[in-house]
């Protein structure tokens, strides 16, 4: 399986890209529970290839926004460029993140969990898991294992990170549509130790659901998760005054955010 740079791809090929140097791609990673071929992003540490350490990981979804704004739907998070900057400020020690593109007209139902959203976890969990704690110098134990994304990709983290916790202890569940959560939390209880964070801007109006109703139903599954056995302290739930639904607002938040799961 062919991993290469990024920025020497795109290069190659006369495009432009916003990514730092240490953003690497596979192009065509098959996920069997899916039966597809998906592009697989992974963000290394500054020190990587420098080194003989081993580094937590963060998976993430909806690849295409993370790292490049030529890839993205409406702008990037700038995952490279923050981590490098925490990296050499020393707010955090080194972190992989590997990024999944989302399947475009399958997303939807691949990041719900009573539909295809199941299959998706399974991949992640017994098929992409395996093969980077494999091919990676990782710290593949749930300890130093995290999920996140947002809207539908912070639901499907939210239900693998609750549902799976001997695999993940860390959750960033990113302006949440938990609109489409349906029984998804029911039943839910704590099973392990964890830290979940959730988020939520106060101007997040779409189509199917008011900003007031968006936020009501991201404090309706936390107030769930604290009666399901879990502390204040693994929790965190942050409003953004003014924040849309929209990659500007997550990239402005995932600093504070990943700073806090690998703190």
């Amino acid at each position: 399986m062919r991993i290469i740079d990024w920025k020497e791809h795109v290069a190659t090929n006369g495009s432009f890209t916003t990514t730092s140097g240490n953003v690497k791609v596979i192009e065509h990673f098959y996920m069997p529970q899916l039966k597809a071929h998906r592009r697989l992003w992974l963000y290394l540490p500054p020190d990587y290839e420098h080194s003989d350490r081993r580094y937590p990981v963060l998976y993430m979804h909806d690849g295409q926004n993370l790292f490049d704004t030529a890839t993205s739907h409406v702008g990037e998070w700038h995952v490279d460029k923050t981590l490098d900057r925490l990296f050499y400020e020393k707010a955090l020690p080194g972190l992989i993140v590997v990024g999944i593109d989302n399947g475009n007209e399958t997303r939807f139902e691949e990041y719900i969990p009573w539909k295809m959203g199941r299959h998706y976890a399974c991949f992640v969990m017994h098929t992409l898991k395996p093969f980077i704690d494999k091919r990676f110098r990782t710290l593949g134990d749930r300890e130093n294992t995290g999920i996140m994304g947002s809207s539908l990709g912070g639901l499907i983290s939210l239900y693998l990170g609750t549902k799976y916790p001997r695999i993940f202890s860390k959750v960033g569940a990113v302006s949440p549509a938990m609109h489409f959560a349906g029984d998804s939390f029911d039943g839910v209880h704590k099973q392990l130790d964890m830290k979940i964070y959730m988020d939520v801007g106060t101007d997040e109006n779409l189509p199917y659901t008011s900003a007031t109703q968006y936020a009501d139903d991201v404090w309706k599954v936390y107030f769930r998760l604290i009666c399901a056995g879990f502390s204040n302290e693994e929790m965190r739930l942050v409003v953004e005054k003014g924040a849309d639904h929209e990659e500007a607002a997550w990239s402005r938040r995932f600093a504070d955010t990943v700073c806090w799961l690998y703190s």
